[in-house]
Parts: C-alpha cells; structure tokens; sequence
C-alpha cells in the first residue's frame, strides 16, 4: 500500500492520528490518543487477520443470532415541525448556484446515449453497453453483439462466457454475467462463478473455491471475431464496478468461510485471493485493512486494473465488510453500519459519537485512486446510514451525506439528517433533524445544493444549501402525496422525480413522474406531475435502468403491472408491437404485463405519455434486465431475447432482433466466439 495521507502517519504497523479536526457535534476528546484502522504489519503476518476473525466468531457465538448495543450517538434537539427552514423569504436571495449536470455516461458529447451514472465522466457497470455501433446485450450466459443499423439490426456473434468462465480442474460450479463496460474496443465482461463447494452429503469442503468475480476481456475491434485477451478474478460476489480515463475499478464483497471450514495455517482460506488466467495468489498483507472493531466476517476487495493492457494496478482489502459504494473523480468511499459492536470505536469517539444515546451510525473510508494506485486516505464515522450511493456526493473537498437515523432499541424516533466531513472525514457542518419519524427515500446532489426526499405520510422534498460546508441549511420543503424513489437533474431550473403516487394519509399506489421547479431554492414547487398506471419499475432502485435526454424532453423506462389498468389512448399513440399487433395503452391482459413507457416533457406542455411498448415477447414479469438507449434515429429496448427498434420521433416500430437461446451443455464445449458468426 501507499504511504498514509498526510492526516495520520504509519508507525509500527498502526495509523496514529497526528491532528484531529476538531468536531462539529460534541467535544473533542484527546488525539493524540486515538487509533485507528491500518495496514497490517507485515511482520505479523496473516496470524494478525486470523486473530481479527476469532474476535468476531467469539462475539458471533456469544451472540447467539441476536445483536449487542449498537453504535451510539450523542443526541440532537427535535425541532418542533420536524426541520427548521432557513430565514430567508422566498424572493430566492443568497440561493447557491446549481448549474447543469449532463449524466450520460462515456456518451457524452456523441449521438447515442450510454448508462445513467452519478456522477460526469465515470461510467458505471450494466448489463447492456453500446459504442454507438454496436450494442453488447447480455443474454443467458451469452454476450450478444448487435449491429445497431434500425430496421436491418442484426446479431453479428456472440460470445459463449460460460465456456471462458469454466472453474480450473475438475471445480464443478455456475457462473452468471453480473454487468459490463466497454472503452476503446476493448469489453470487460464481469462474470459470477458460484463453485459447487459441497460434497455428497451436503457439506462443505474444506479447501473449496469461494464465489469468485471474474473479469474477462475481450479485444472487439472486429466485432465478427471478439478475441479474449485475459481473466483477471478476486474473490466475493460482485458489488460495483466504475471506468474513469481507462482505469476499471471493481468491488466485490468475500464472505470468509465458517470457522471450520478454514486453517490457521492455509491463508487462502480466510484471507481474499486474487487471480491471473487462472493462476491465484494470495492478496499481499500490506494491502489488507481491518476495521477497528470488525463486526462481520466480510471483506470488501477493491481492485484498479487498466483497460488498455489489462493488468492490475492496484488493490486493497478491507475486513469488516461494506454496504455503499460511492465514487468521486478522486476518491472511492466506503461505508458500513455499524452493528454488533462491543463498544464505541477509538474512531468513533474521534468524531464526537459516544455511548450516551441509541443511535446507528456508520464507519466510512476514503481510498485515494491515483491512477489507480489505491491507498488508505482517511477515515470517520458519521450517525446513520445512508440509503444507497446517491446520498454520499464530494464537492470541492467536502463528503456530503444524508441518512437515515434510527434508535437501537426503539427508544427514540427516526430521523433523517445530513452531514458534512472533511477530507480527513472529520465532521464540519450538519443538519441534525430534517424531520423525525421520516427515513430518506432519495437523494440528490447538484452544485452547492443537495436536495433529499424523506417519507412518512407526505414526500417533503428538502432543497438544502451547501455553499458553507460549516453551516448547510434548508431553504424550502415541499410536501406532496407520496414520494420519489429517483431525482435525475433537468436542468439548472428543474429536477426530475420518478416515485409512487399516494394519497394524503400515506398510502402508495402506482409510479408518478414529477418535474419540481428548483430555480428559487426557498420555494420549489411540483410544477407537472403524472400518473404511471403500473405496479413497479426497476428504475425506482436502479438508476440504470431509465433513460433520461432532457435536451429532447425524453424519458423511457421499463414497468410491471400486476393487474388491469385502462390508460387513455389517442389513435396516434396506438403504437406498432412486435407479432401481437398494437402495443395499446389499454392493458387487457390479468397478472403481470410488461412494458416500455416513453414520456415527453416540456416546461409548458408537462408530461406527455407518448407510447407503452410491449416486452411481452422480450422478457417475462421480471424487467430489471431491461434496457432502453438511443443511437441516432432509434431507440433500441433491449431484453435478455429480443432487442427491439422503434423511431425515436414517432416511435414507430421499425423491426426486431431475437437472441441466442439459453446456452446447453454442448454449447459450454462448443465452438469458440470466434467460430460462431
């Protein structure tokens, strides 16, 4: 590992902490006493690691399935609506600049759109990629390459991972395409391989593989004759993956076997290990971390490796597990809850968190990418958790983080509170009670301006100024029926949010769209909403799966119902299917229908339902492996059987791809990519 940053310095293996900002919450207790988490001393070898995981499997058994007194924080003031505004009136004077935020991937700037990300200019992993002629389609263990030419789309070959991804020797076992990412004809496909570790009486075998991520690469300037160039694997199940200027940053999350099912004396059998074409080796000492106080069996394994030669740049393990993953151009941050725990942290006592009060908190980190040359940065704690990675956003050197915080012991009410640390991840500002008995639903950073969604009965959306990271405040609070699971940024002047409509005692029913004007910060209002007549979409918990081009007043996404809803319908909207004629917004069929709804917005008109298009013959009920993109003229929906094209302007049917059945056992032995075609 690198050396430590320069907010701690590394003597006889352990991270001392030379100066400690002093917190924002409570007093601050001596630092020159507090020791934190650190690289492992290299001397001790991996005893060290196995000790760590005897301390846990002895809480676990003492334990017996319960949990010990959580992670405790001293308590903040209730205000009495449940947040507090700021003073300013609504004339929006002082309010901080949120400019534009363009979200579309490694597409920017060209004519096709890529995966929805967070943040500009770091892709994220999915199970569809495109390069703007061809789109990489994720198909029962098969990448299908599609040429992407309208109404003459064809498949142009595929690639058989399941035969690539076969375990070494005689390891029986499965593997699964988790996601992909695609840069200068160069595809990373990251495959799950899930090893049959039992033997015939159903135990598991001492010695056998964990779950391994496996990443292959594929040389795919041709893309008739995709050419494997390497495997590179570490072990855990796959958590995320992010691309920044050719570097691949993967995260994946080990399980260590149960204390008998490992050796002392065999580190490959407790400790993460990582792989080459095939070849395993051990992770060095030097980079595995163990949280202070680890309270789970779990290492969370961070892996950089560049694209262009497809060898590892660097990498780093850390014992005690992690739940969010969040990304900046800078740093990659980890977060974890803090349960099980037997006693405060010498870290948490650092920030101000004590053992007087009952609330969750969470253990972060902050690893410094350097081109992909990982090192421990720095290190905090902060109350809650937060809700996934949306609610963790940097900005000119300040974290910023909205959670959720809630009683151990049902002792006090949850509450929804925003935090603001520092490079060191020492605490600088917050906001300590948005609202009680309300947990955040989404989050939203943009600029100075974060914007948070909690819910109860009502969806307030706070609109909050971050401009002094020392004093954040809320400037307006709109409360509406339901809330939004999703906020996407329009533009400057307005957000997005796609959620559940509901009524005004709490009840939720059916997706809504809402555009909230955000121009005056201290009086956002829902300036146009509409009703989404469907049960459920994946876009709610997974932002890759809604396509959203502002500059076109365009969003699509996939939808199930799970009864019968009757949609208002125009002649012009009845819009061509695939082989069971209209694809009508009247919805005939009883129990799950699948769709592709396509909406317009604009400032004057609102929302504009212009087509729901049929999946049935591209998936069953299950539509979170459906994607939508647009390349020129078309929009391409892509399912795990069929791609589908529609003219992105009248989306008229224009034609469809089918793709490869499920793969067989002769087809695991069978011709190689480069034979199919």
């Amino acid at each position: 590992m690198a050396a430590a940053s320069a907010a701690g310095l590394v003597l006889a293996g352990t991270l001392v902490w030379a100066a400690v900002r002093e917190p924002a919450l409570t007093a601050d207790p001596d630092p020159s006493t507090v020791t934190a988490t650190a690289p492992l001393d290299e001397e001790a070898g991996y005893d060290a690691v196995y000790a760590a995981l005897e301390d846990i499997w002895r809480l676990q058994e003492r334990d017996s399935g319960g949990s010990f007194l959580e992670r405790l924080f001293g308590g903040g003031n209730a205000a009495n609506d449940g947040f507090a505004l700021a003073t300013e009136e609504g004339s929006g004077a002082g309010a901080p600049d949120t400019g534009t935020t363009p979200l579309l991937g490694d597409s920017w700037g060209a004519d096709y759109t890529g995966t929805n990300v967070q943040v500009e200019g770091i892709d994220e992993g999915d199970i569809v990629k495109t390069d703007g002629e061809t789109i990489f389609v994720h198909s029962n263990g098969y990448i299908s390459l599609v040429k992407a030419d309208g109404a003459d789309s064809t498949v142009i070959t595929r690639i058989d991972v399941s035969r690539h991804s076969l375990w070494p020797g005689d390891v029986q076992g499965t593997t699964a395409v988790n996601n992909m990412m695609i840069q200068d004809n160069v595809l990373a496909v990251l495959v799950q391989r899930y090893p049959d570790n039992w033997d015939e009486d159903g135990n598991s075998l001492l010695g056998a593989p964990s779950n391994d991520a496996l990443v292959l690469f594929y040389d795919v300037s041709d893309p008739t004759a995709p050419e494997l160039l390497n495997s590179l694997g570490q072990d855990g199940e796959f958590r995320t993956a992010r691309l920044q200027d050719g570097i691949l940053y993967l995260v994946s999350t080990y399980w260590v076997p149960e204390k008998d099912q490992t050796d002392p004396a065999e580190p490959a059998s407790f400790a993460p290990c990582l792989t080459r074409n095939g070849k395993e080796t051990v992770m060095p000492m030097s980079d595995i971390v163990i949280w202070e106080q680890p309270q789970q069996t779990q290492y969370v394994v961070v892996s950089a490796v560049s694209m262009e030669n497809q060898e590892r740049i660097g990498q780093e393990a850390f014992l005690g597990g992690a739940e969010t993953v969040y990304m900046s151009p800078e740093n990659l941050y980890l977060t974890s809850a803090r349960w099980n725990g037997e006693g405060v942290t010498a870290v948490e006592k650092a920030f101000g968190i004590d053992s007087d009060s009952n609330i969750t908190t969470s253990y972060a980190i902050r690893l410094s990418l350097d081109s992909g040359e990982l090192s421990l940065a720095a290190q905090g704690a902060f109350p809650g958790t937060p809700v996934n990675q949306f609610a963790l956003d940097e900005f000119e050197g300040h974290l910023r983080v909205a959670t959720t915080v809630m009683s151990t012991g049902g002792w006090e009410p949850t509450r929804s509170a925003l935090y603001i640390l520092d490079q060191d991840l020492a605490p600088v500002g917050e906001i300590e009670e948005l609202a009680t008995d309300e947990s955040v639903q989404s989050v939203r950073f943009v600029g100075a301006v974060g914007y948070v969604v909690t819910f109860r009965q009502t969806d307030p959306l706070f609109a909050i100024d971050l401009t002094d990271p020392a004093a954040p405040r809320v400037m307006s609070a709109l409360k509406i029926p339901g809330f939004s699971a999703y906020l996407h940024p329009w533009s400057g002047e307005e957000l997005l949010g796609l959620g559940y409509a509901g009524d005004e005692m709490g009840l939720t029913g059916g997706l809504k769209l809402s555009m909230f004007d955000v121009a005056d910060p201290f009086d956002v209002t829902e300036d146009a909403s509409m009703n989404v007549r469907y049960d459920e979409s994946p876009a709610l918990w997974d932002h890759h799966a809604i396509l959203v081009e502002p500059e076109r007043g365009f969003i699509g996404f996939p939808v199930t119902s799970w009864g019968q809803y009757e949609v208002e319908q125009t002649d012009e909207e009845k819009l061509k299917s695939v082989e069971d004629g209209p694809s009508d917004l009247y919805i005939p069929e009883v129990g799950p229908t699948v769709r592709y709804v396509v909406y317009d917005y604009s400032a004057g008109a609102g929302f504009s339902a212009r087509g729901h298009l049929n999946l049935s013959w591209i998936v069953d009920y299950d539509t979170s492996t459906v994607r939508g993109l647009r390349i020129g003229q078309f929009l391409y929906v892509c399912g795990p059987t069929g791609v589908g094209v529609w003219e992105i302007e009248s989306l008229e049917y224009v034609g469809q791809v089918t793709l490869p059945r499920p793969p067989t056992v002769s087809d695991l032995i069978g011709p190689t990519p480069e034979e199919v075609g």
